[in-house]
């Protein structure tokens, strides 16, 4: 009698999940960027600021998420040789620092835009 090896092991389940959360994480990163972008009065209006994330940030941020989160994913449980828990722990580690990082990034690339911001969501402590 042959053995058959499972489908979905614990390791490929973590992993196309890790990969998959990359979906919901670049929709909250396009409309965490709306919504600086309205706070902000940055763009033209809200139906070209809409189409700008729609096309090209939301793909983009998606092929990030979906890229960081495969990548760190597999190098700590296949490289590394560590368990599929801790390689998630550190996966989804690595997503929530590539979304602070994008954040971090939008707020400072409008940092000089002439609107009510005037770089104010860029500024940690000190005086305003």
């Amino acid at each position: 009698m042959t053995e058959t090896t499972p489908i979905f092991t614990g390791r490929g389940v973590a992993r196309a999940a890790v990969t998959f959360l990359s979906l919901p994480l670049a929709y909250l990163f396009a409309v965490a960027t709306a919504d600086h972008y309205e706070a902000c009065d940055i763009g033209i209006n809200g139906a070209a600021n809409g189409l700008f994330l729609t096309f090209f940030v939301l793909p983009a941020s998606l092929i990030v998420f979906a890229v960081v989160g495969f990548a760190a994913f597999s190098s700590v449980a296949v490289w590394l040789g560590r368990p599929w828990p801790v390689a998630v722990v550190v996966a989804l580690l690595m997503l929530a620092l590539t979304f602070a990082g994008g954040q971090t990034a939008v707020r400072a690339s409008v940092a000089d835009y002439p609107g009510p911001c005037n770089g104010a969501g860029l500024r940690i402590g000190g005086a305003q």
